[in-house]
């Protein structure tokens, strides 16, 4: 539907703006925002069911408290924009826009939070079978190539024609799909690490007052 809309908008000349507002990857607060928001919340519930299964086998890796933590938080952020807040704060600090790259300049500390939690889960993560291992990383690669990465060059794009040149939107395409790609490989990641242990999930609901 977003490329669609793009069609319709650069190659026809066509505004849609009801469909626009659902569907385009460079608005928020639309049906791509929930699904993302859907994705880092299935991530945070599965890592909480990855941490319950650990302790049920006698090991306390907190490490998957610690990055369901992360996922509810982004979550949150992505409903919110809460990264989009900050921008204006970290350009004061650097005094300026640096580099047209840094025109999103939310891409530093969360940048910076990265290295650090990559620094803080990688004993952690090398302890895992192989292909947990590969698929954590891939995912990764992927979704941080989308957000920050691809978002560097995005604003490094804006100082040629702003955010409506065609070179612009086709980089937020690319950002938003790899994000979603990122995560929807990270789901798949943790379910399959999940199907090589002794889960099981016990639902119960009580009507006692």
């Amino acid at each position: 539907m977003h490329l669609f809309l793009l069609w319709l908008r650069e190659g026809l000349g066509m505004e849609a703006r009801a469909l626009t507002m659902l569907f385009d990857l460079d608005h928020e607060a639309n049906i791509p925002t929930l699904f993302s928001v859907l994705l880092f919340a299935a991530g945070g519930v599965l890592l909480l069911v990855a941490y319950r299964t650990a302790l049920n086998e006698g090991r306390r890796q907190w490490q998957w408290r610690l990055l369901a933590f992360v996922f509810f938080f982004l979550a949150l952020d992505e409903g919110s924009q809460i990264h989009e807040k900050c921008i204006e704060a970290v350009h004061r600090l650097m005094g300026g826009i640096p580099h047209a790259s840094l025109t999103y300049a939310w891409v530093i500390p969360y940048g910076l939070a990265v290295v650090g939690l990559g620094i803080i889960m990688a004993p952690f993560l090398l302890k895992l079978r192989k292909r947990t291992l590969w698929l954590f990383v891939i995912s990764g690669a992927v979704y941080i190539g989308g957000a920050l990465i691809t978002e560097m060059l995005e604003g490094a794009a804006t100082a040629d024609g702003g955010e409506t040149s065609l070179f612009y939107l086709l980089l937020n395409t690319k950002e938003e799909t790899l994000e979603m790609i990122g995560l929807a490989l990270f789901n798949y990641a943790l379910l399959d690490h999940l199907s090589g242990t002794r889960t099981t999930l016990t639902l119960s609901l009580s009507l006692d007052p």
